[in-house]
């Protein structure tokens, strides 16, 4: 099957699509609506969308917050969630859509060992720093603030370095098809 074949007629080249465009939505809402009025309220970006976040700017920002930010927040963390469990079925579809264009055994042993799982890992991550961002932001006690503040700051930078390292491995994917088209054309000649 062709590459334009798998997009139209497949049903995961569908699904795929289908969660581009859901991704589309979300950004779309989160920028123009969510992201303007949180900082409006808060006066800065939510942790979530700042990288390099500290510790230190963490407690900063925290002290300045008004109280309506708990609330913005909320509605901050009603697209962030979707939106990254969007990216991360769109990663999974996309890679098993790739390796429908170009089986060959290094995508048939990665699939049977469940590489397709890898992309949710950023979930995982960004539902906890959510939480523990949204337990600062409504005010945590001081005994587990310390503590919060690391934890979720830890999750921020694991959240990070999975979605960097969902990209680099669609890269690698892209270059082994790469690598086996020239192949397949050079033997051709």
């Amino acid at each position: 099957m062709n590459f334009k074949g798998i997009w139209r007629k497949s049903p995961e080249g569908r699904a795929t699509l289908w969660t581009l465009a859901a991704i589309g939505f979300f950004l779309l809402i989160q920028m123009v609506f969510v992201l303007p009025c949180f900082e409006r309220i808060a006066g800065f970006k939510p942790f979530n969308a700042q990288f390099p976040l500290s510790e230190v700017a963490v407690a900063i920002q925290l002290g300045a917050y008004s109280t309506g930010a708990a609330r913005a927040y909320v509605l901050f963390i009603a697209t962030e969630i979707p939106l990254a469990l969007s990216t991360s079925v769109f990663f999974a579809l996309l890679w098993h859509t790739m390796f429908l264009f170009s089986p060959n055994r290094i995508f048939m042993f990665l699939k049977s060992g469940g590489i397709l799982f890898t992309p949710f890992i950023a979930v995982v991550f960004n539902v906890a720093e959510s939480v523990g961002f949204a337990r600062l932001i409504a005010g945590l006690s001081e005994p587990s603030y310390a503590s919060v503040v690391e934890l979720s700051t830890l999750m921020h930078q694991l959240r990070g370095a999975s979605e960097d390292l969902r990209i680099y491995v669609t890269i690698f994917f892209a270059g082994v098809i790469v690598i086996q088209w020239v192949q397949r054309k050079s033997a051709e000649l």
